[in-house]
């Protein structure tokens, strides 16, 4: 229960710090607090985003399915092959 309610503050506290990093734009550049800004902002986003994926896969199976690492796939797509044969 903590820990979804951590990913829910997640999903709030990053794209806000995202939204208030334009306002320390210096000549319509990021400044050091601006780019530090979005560099803090990105930890909690990406935290919150990962506790939605994983709340996710138990319901959209197509969508817990999908992950990045494209090696994984093919070796589950050869295990399944494999399993078809039998």
């Amino acid at each position: 229960m903590v820990v979804r309610r951590l990913e829910s503050l997640g999903l709030i506290i990053g794209p806000l710090l995202f939204a208030l990093s334009p306002l320390f734009w210096i000549d319509g550049h990021y400044g050091v607090t601006g780019g530090l800004l979005i560099a803090i902002a990105a930890v909690p986003w990406v935290y919150g985003l990962i506790g939605e994926y994983n709340a996710l896969r138990p319901v959209s199976p197509s969508v817990g399915a999908m992950d990045a690492s494209g090696a994984d796939r093919h070796v589950r797509h050869r295990r399944v092959r494999a399993a078809r044969r039998v």
